[in-house]
């Protein structure tokens, strides 16, 4: 960390891998873990307030990890500058987002199946010169626009 790093300015690249390292080494992580995000723990408004170029600030990474194994997810603060895991908690009840990664992997495995899945369900003609779009049923006219004037 650099001496003109501020407390909240983001994490660089090596302080997040730094904290990726640090969670990893945890005996706590599994084979099959997956990190939803790692950012900047903003430190407490007293030390923001007293902060002068020059003072070093132990700044902490805040991860969320979720086992895929165990469909657990936790919450993981790491000390960058004493390069341990400060807090580790298995927060129930929630499930993390669904990244690109996921997605992509979704996609391969339904490619995979995608003959067992789909046998005996007949496909349309080539040709679907013949079909007419259904009516909108919802909205048989344009909805009715509404003016407001303001004052």
């Amino acid at each position: 960390m650099s001496l003109k790093t501020h407390p909240l300015d983001p994490l660089t690249l090596d302080e997040i891998q730094k904290a990726i390292a640090v969670i990893l080494a945890s005996p706590d992580i599994g084979p099959r873990f997956f990190f939803e995000q790692v950012r900047l723990l903003e430190p407490r408004k007293q030390i923001v307030r007293s902060f002068t170029i020059g003072d070093k600030v132990n700044r902490e990474a805040f991860a969320i990890v979720w086992s895929r194994d165990t469909e657990k997810v936790f919450e993981v603060v790491v000390s960058l500058r004493e390069e341990k895991v400060v807090s580790w908690k298995n927060i129930t009840g929630v499930q993390p987002v669904i990244v690109q990664s996921e997605c992509e992997e979704l996609e391969r495995i339904a490619k995979q199946h995608h003959t067992s899945t789909f046998e005996g369900v007949k496909r349309p003609s080539q040709s679907a010169k013949h079909l007419k779009p259904a009516p909108n049923l919802l909205f048989p006219h344009p909805p009715p626009v509404v003016v407001r004037q303001y004052l």
